[in-house]
């Protein structure tokens, strides 16, 4: 007696169900005599080589059996519920020719040692794995249009929700959700203050505010615990492309996004700066208590023309908190009066009547046209998405509309990326009086200005001089 195995699989809804393509091949055993050795099934799983997601768990026992000779023939109810894979089916072929099984497909069984029946087997799984790559590009294409167009996609985002039609279940749009938004914008202004991602992240557990799990967990009705926000959460809030409204796709962005911003644009490329500095510490909460420890220089010059350059440490130089090189102790200041000089120098660049001249950007004349001609080609960018969203033109004619045009367009943004200004140096060209802002300030926005606006070095002192004078002409400030 021939000696049969069955197996079935659906990938969606849309494909005959698994129960009834056992029944089919069920039926036609029945019909012929055959005796049933195993019925094998995977469920709401994809064949193909470009799922995403578990993979199929009877299949491989399905081989197993195969390989072991405990079948004559396995029935599927077609090629494409055996695989979707070019790998998958050269091994499962090998397998039944070398074991002397065949394949039993929608009523007809296949001998792989008969050399017509090989070739339809050839043919008919190629055209599966064909099937199953020109999907895959479809959807390609149309998320591609979409994120060109700016459509929101991809899971629930904090700060937002989205409204369906009740009927059709199509996004209508994308709305701020207040209840979750407050959070993202105190996250992204205390960012902008200069405040570290650790010290934020401690203060909204210690006020026990929601994390953004909690809130997925509560929509969904799930049970949840007290999870804690973590600096890197913080971090990744912070500079999200997605709450200044640009559409990302494959890493890149590709447009603005069609849902309303959280972020302005200005402040998003000064938090991308900022918290993507290399030189900022992450590991640890490294708050500075001293106003230019880190920041201020040692100028002591070598014989070869070197400056040293070594960060001040503090330290203190019999029993006077004083600021010294951290490499060979070039140099040591005293720390109240170097702070005070420095913060007064600073203070006075800010009160002058020029001041707004002094710390603002360069200007580049070039930079106009440069503007012009990134509205003028993302104008049309956008102008090609509507006609292929419209149907006006295909998704192969924006596909190669957009490889001309969007390595133009990235050149242009990275050619017109601002040269930041600092917050903490516009608050102090907006203020009324710079010198009582600055008193307000913590002492990390101070260091932040300092930053922001000069290098200062201090040298060490003049031969000769002498040693208990203070000399302000040893500090230097390179201004930005």
């Amino acid at each position: 007696m021939v000696r049969v195995g069955h197996y079935a699989r659906a990938s969606h809804q849309n494909e005959l169900s698994v129960d009834s393509q056992l029944n089919a091949t069920q039926q036609w055993a029945d019909r012929e005599g055959w005796h049933t050795v195993f019925n094998r099934r995977d469920d709401g799983v994809s064949a193909s080589r470009y799922r995403r997601g578990r993979d199929r768990e009877e299949w491989p026992r399905v081989m197993e059996s195969i390989e072991a000779g405990e079948i004559d023939a396995l029935l599927v109810w077609e090629i494409s519920r055996a695989s979707r894979d070019r790998r998958v089916f050269a091994a499962l072929f090998a397998a039944c020719e070398e074991a002397g099984v065949k394949l039993g497909i929608g009523g007809r069984l296949h001998d792989l040692h008969d050399p017509d029946d090989a070739f339809i087997l050839d043919l008919t799984a190629a055209l599966a794995v064909r099937e199953s790559g020109v999907t895959s590009k479809r959807l390609k294409r149309n998320l591609h249009a979409k994120a060109v167009a700016g459509n929101p996609h991809g899971k629930w985002k904090f700060g937002y929700r989205r409204v369906y039609d009740e009927h059709t279940r199509e996004l209508l749009r994308q709305e701020i959700n207040e209840d979750e938004a407050w959070i993202v914008r105190e996250i992204v202004q205390r960012c902008l203050e200069g405040e570290p991602t650790s010290r934020i992240a401690d203060d909204l557990n210690r006020r026990e505010v929601p994390t953004p799990e909690m809130f997925r967990r509560e929509r969904l009705g799930l049970e949840y615990q007290q999870y804690k926000w973590v600096r890197t959460q913080i971090r990744r809030i912070a500079i999200d492309p997605y709450y200044a409204s640009q559409r990302v796709h494959h890493g890149q962005v590709v447009a603005d996004g069609t849902w309303p911003r959280l972020v302005a644009d200005r402040d998003h490329e000064v938090l991308v700066a900022k918290l993507n500095d290399p030189t900022r510490r992450t590991t640890r909460d490294y708050t500075p208590k001293h106003l230019l420890v880190g920041i201020a220089l040692c100028g002591f010059v070598f014989d070869d023309g070197q400056v040293c350059d070594a960060r001040m440490h503090r330290i203190k130089n019999r029993g006077c908190p004083s600021y010294i090189c951290s490499v060979r102790y070039h140099v040591s200041r005293q720390q109240a009066k170097s702070d005070a000089f420095v913060e007064e120098t600073i203070l006075r660049r800010f009160e002058r009547s020029d001041a707004a001249q002094l710390f603002a950007p360069p200007e580049n004349g070039e930079e106009y046209q440069l503007a012009d001609e990134l509205r003028t080609l993302e104008a049309r960018l956008e102008s090609f998405a509507d006609q292929a969203a419209d149907g006006s033109i295909s998704p192969d004619s924006l596909a190669r509309i957009e490889a001309k045009l969007q390595p133009r367009i990235r050149e242009l943004r990275e050619q017109l990326r601002p040269k930041t200004v600092s917050s903490e140096v516009t608050e102090l060209l907006q203020a009324n009086s710079p010198r009582e802002l600055w008193d307000r300030w913590p002492l990390h926005k101070k260091r932040a200005a300092i930053r922001a606006v000069c290098t200062v070095r201090i040298l060490p002192k003049v031969p000769g001089s002498d040693v208990k004078k203070w000399d302000p002409s040893r500090i230097t400030f390179t201004w930005h």
